[in-house]
């Protein structure tokens, strides 16, 4: 999980009709899948998966929840704009995307690429299957943030581990795990009540049952 900049960060946008945008998306894929298969042109199964998400795509909305997470130092992101056909991308330069036909997106590419990606990372402090107390040390005051799983649980994993991206999607939270240990797994999640919130954090002290 990359939790600091490293300059290796790319956007740009992608136009055109749905079908015209899947196919440059699968571009993208096959780019990837070029450089990661095997001595014997084996391609990757989570990247043979991943193209059949696409290819069934029925809108481009259904993209703003999709993740590459196995492009290189930065996950590929993507936000797009039905209204005006358009799909920004959040992805990584170590990929050569010159066979993609995209457009640039002026600006810091790394604010761009959170702005896009809307991804934010979180220590977990305290985890169960029924929320997680999340704090963005970084900040020069603590935010904290307090989540509980929209569909069943949340994996073991998300609550023994350190750190995981948090995406802000409007009607409800993505939370990302993305580690060489367990893998990649995500869960929809939604923000706590005012009461768990303020039973669990008062003035940013965290209560001892905690």
């Amino acid at each position: 999980m990359i939790l600091n900049p490293n300059c290796s960060e790319e956007v740009f946008k992608l136009e055109g009709t749905l079908e015209e945008i899947k196919r440059e998306i699968l571009k993208m894929l096959d780019i990837v899948a070029e450089e990661y298969a095997s001595p014997s042109g084996k391609i990757p199964a989570e990247i043979k998966k991943m193209k059949k998400v696409i290819k069934n795509l029925k809108s481009l909305e259904e993209l703003r929840d999709i993740c590459f997470p196995f492009t290189c130092n930065y996950a590929t992101y993507f936000n797009p704009i039905p209204k005006e056909n358009t799909v920004e991308v959040a992805t990584c330069n170590n990929h050569v995307w010159d066979d993609v036909n995209r457009k640039s997106i002026f600006g810091d590419s790394g604010e761009e690429y959170h702005r896009i990606s809307r991804v934010k990372y979180y220590n977990i402090l305290k985890g169960c299957d029924k929320y997680l107390v999340l704090k963005r040390d970084y900040d020069e005051k603590p935010k904290y943030l307090i989540l509980e799983p929209i569909d069943g649980i949340f994996p073991p994993e998300f609550t023994s581990i350190d750190y995981v991206e948090v995406r802000n999607l409007g009607n409800y939270y993505q939370v990302i795990l993305d580690s060489y240990e367990h893998g990649y797994k995500k869960i929809k999640a939604k923000k706590a009540s005012k009461e768990l919130n303020e039973r669990l954090i008062t003035k940013y002290i965290l209560p001892k049952e905690i």
